[in-house]
């Protein structure tokens, strides 16, 4: 599909197993968005990425960060916007949306400090305004589905808008005036679709709470359309400021916001775990969970809880787990340096390839992930690997120098060749399959 080498230099540190280019480098700085969203646009001609003003520093608020667009086919960028609404480890919740002309991001007014999104036409400039902000856009790109991107700074720095301390609101147990937003992209407007108290009442989060709600504080976190839009994913966290603990719970709901069930309580994610995510068929969930022994696996379950297990036992979880949209037998993730699978742990992050029909799982590449700041946790440097939307293709976050970088990847060879052992997986399961059918 791409002639990459045309336009863009190859990585080759530590010698990747896939063909890998090195796409910012000129610029410097910059980050794709999360594991969750493509930054590739629809067709996969361009490759969206918001640029930090700066990587030697946490972000401030009011800075400016930069929107760009890459022609992966032609070569070349273009800075075509700006925003005031960023952090360091989501920029600017940069989307795409139902085509290649639609990109949306964040933006505030420094002294309002109040989250907007914005919707960009890339081929003739048009901007508009949105009064909601902009977190997860849906499958058919009519609505963006978002938590208070204020409030979540309440429970972790680093996916919402940098403002001013005291513009950061405040929630008190479960409250009736905070959830999950929705915004019409067409229209602009924004409506709160399913309140905090709404939602803890059809959970019974008063039981689930030790010492019930009045001690509690609830805040929204991550919303997730699923592939097919029916449902939403939201993670909700219980972070009181009296507390330095934040328990989290993940609740489903159909997409008008109702059905609402516990599919995974603190009483299972306490045991350690992380990242949910849908799978393709838009009725089950991936994540990183601990087993009974202690041991970080690829968990799957249903979105109402049920039907929990592990995905394999013979290879461990780790990172941003994410199954391929066009070959969902296929997982891909990365992993953090300190999860030690990489061949230089503390150094170096792996991208891994699980294909689960033949539990063989591929490390395609090693890349360098230390933070350009020291002790400075929300400049970390993660991967967030993310597919391209209908082709092998992925789009991450590394470090190149001094500076952070987005890179592309090109699976084809992993995912339509299968390697030699994934072969005779694949034969010797059907050949018993055809055994055990004639017998």
């Amino acid at each position: 599909m791409y002639a990459l080498d045309r336009h863009f230099e190859r990585y080759t540190d530590h010698s990747p197993s896939v063909p890998v280019w090195k796409i910012t480098t000129e610029l410097g700085r910059c980050t794709v968005r999360f594991y969750d969203t493509s930054p590739f646009s629809p067709s996969g001609r361009y490759l969206a990425v918001t640029r930090l003003p700066y990587d030697d520093r946490a972000p401030s608020p009011g800075d400016p960060c930069e929107i760009v667009v890459y022609d992966l086919i032609e070569g070349g960028h273009r800075v075509v916007g700006v925003s005031r609404c960023w952090d360091a480890q989501l920029g600017a919740q940069l989307q795409w949306g139902a085509s290649d002309t639609d990109l949306y991001f964040n933006d505030l007014e420094p002294g309002d400090w109040r989250p907007f999104g914005i919707k960009l036409n890339i081929s003739t400039g048009l901007v508009q305004r949105l009064e909601g902000a902009i977190y997860m856009i849906s499958p058919d790109g009519k609505l963006s589905a978002s938590p208070c991107l204020l409030r979540t700074a309440r429970t972790q720095p680093g996916y919402g808008g940098v403002v001013p301390p005291d513009h950061l609101p405040i929630n008190h147990g479960a409250p009736e005036d905070d959830g999950l937003y929705l915004t019409d992209l067409d229209s602009g407007r924004t409506w709160l679709h399913i309140s905090l108290a709404q939602i803890a009442s059809a959970i019974d989060l008063e039981r689930r709470v030790d010492g019930g709600l009045a001690g509690a504080a609830f805040y929204g976190f991550h919303a997730k359309w699923s592939p097919d839009g029916r449902r939403l994913m939201f993670v909700i966290r219980n972070k009181p400021e009296t507390s330095n603990k934040r328990h989290s719970y993940l609740v489903t709901m159909n997409s008008d916001g109702t059905n609402i069930r516990l599919a995974l309580g603190w009483d299972i994610w306490s045991k350690g775990g992380h990242h949910p995510n849908w799978f393709p068929s838009s009725d089950k969930v991936l994540m990183n969970l601990k087993d009974e022994n202690g041991t970080l696996r690829f968990f799957s379950f249903n979105h109402d809880g049920g039907d929990l297990k592990p995905i394999t036992l013979s290879h461990l979880g780790s990172g941003h787990p994410t199954i391929c949209p066009f070959a969902p037998h296929y997982l891909l993730t990365d992993t953090y340096a300190a999860e030690k699978l990489s061949t230089s742990p503390g150094a170096t992050a792996s991208i891994r390839l699980l294909d689960t029909s033949t539990d063989v799982l591929e490390t395609l590449m090693e890349l360098d992930t230390r933070a350009t700041l020291e002790k400075e946790g929300v400049m970390r440097i993660d991967p967030h690997p993310a597919w391209h939307p209908s082709q092998p293709y992925i789009a991450f976050n590394a470090r190149n120098g001094a500076t952070r970088n987005v890179y592309v990847a090109d699976l084809s060879h992993s995912i339509f060749r299968p390697t030699v052992a994934g072969k005779l997986s694949n034969f010797f399961r059907n050949f018993f399959s055809r055994q055990g059918a004639n017998s």
